[in-house]
């Protein structure tokens, strides 16, 4: 969950405040945050999307379980 929140933080700095961003680009040499950025993102850029999936996965499944629940349950009330 924190890897979303992470995302969705770097989304919103670099849409709202691209001056920031910029900013840090610029200063590439010798920004401690850039480097701890850009190492998140590399990580970010192959975790996320799997961490997606899974989830999608899990929810998919979960609501087969919750539609075969309920075909049961009108079977049995029909």
């Amino acid at each position: 969950m924190a890897e979303y929140a992470a995302m969705f933080i770097l989304s919103g700095v670099v849409r709202y405040h691209p001056a920031r961003w910029v900013g840090m680009i610029q200063r590439k040499a010798n920004s401690k945050t850039l480097a701890l950025v850009e190492a998140f993102v590399s990580v970010a850029e192959t975790e996320f999307p799997t961490r997606v999936w899974e989830m999608l996965k899990r929810v998919t499944v979960i609501k087969g379980y919750v539609t075969a629940l309920d075909e049961l349950l009108v079977k049995s009330l029909g």
